[in-house]
């Protein structure tokens, strides 16, 4: 009875603690209970900022510039023609130049530039202090449908071309000059077409003249 009379003595935290140890280990014996149904959804958030805009990647066509003009000659039928061109798309926003050439490509359509449809390409010699091209190429190519069955088709590639009023304006990195093909298929060259064919027009680089290490002019 003595040793009754002592546990019932004891301090009252003290049974607190005896009956908490209880509830204790006993929670180690129950089952977890069935998942619960599914909460409702809750509202769609705010829309985020928009993302800064990425570089240009590499040759994926830009409009840049243009090389423009009229194409004057006789079709293979001996109809005389006279039709305009533009063409606006590049590799890249700049031109290179690299070992004192440069090599100026625009075409119709940012597709154009792999499959060599409408394209108009010089190739040259430069040098800016002068103020010149120099050793000029030129590859042309054009294409027109006449009627659903029948297209105009034509290819050039000569050095039978001149350049006029080269400008570089240094404020901007920017080229333009005038240039004439006068073709003769009895010189150098080749052409689809094997007649003599004119084309005038102008070039304007749009975007900067750089050299072969990157860096602008």
């Amino acid at each position: 009875m003595k040793h009754l009379h002592r546990f019932g003595a004891l301090p009252p935290y003290i049974f607190l603690l005896f009956i908490s140890f209880f509830l204790l280990t006993s929670c180690f014996d129950v089952e977890d209970g069935e998942i619960g149904p599914q909460g409702a959804q809750g509202e769609t958030g705010s829309k985020g900022e928009a993302g800064d805009t990425g570089d240009q990647g590499l040759g994926v066509g830009i409009q840049s510039g243009y090389f423009k003009g009229t194409l004057k000659g006789v079709r293979k039928d001996k109809t005389a023609f006279e039709e305009t061109f533009e063409y606006t798309y590049a590799q890249n926003d700049f031109d290179l130049i690299s070992a004192h050439e440069i090599r100026l490509q625009r075409v119709a359509t940012p597709a154009d530039l792999y499959s060599g449809n409408l394209d108009m390409t010089i190739n040259a010699d430069i040098d800016l202090d002068k103020g010149e091209l120099t050793f000029p190429y030129v590859n042309f190519t054009y294409a027109k449908e006449i009627t659903p069955s029948s297209i105009f088709y034509l290819y050039l590639s000569t050095s039978q071309i001149e350049t006029s009023n080269f400008n570089f304006n240094a404020s901007d990195s920017t080229l333009s000059f005038d240039f004439t093909v006068d073709f003769d298929p009895n010189e150098s060259g080749y052409s689809t077409n094997n007649r003599p064919l004119l084309i005038e027009g102008s070039f304007f680089s749009g975007g900067k003249i750089r050299i072969s290490d990157k860096q602008e002019l």
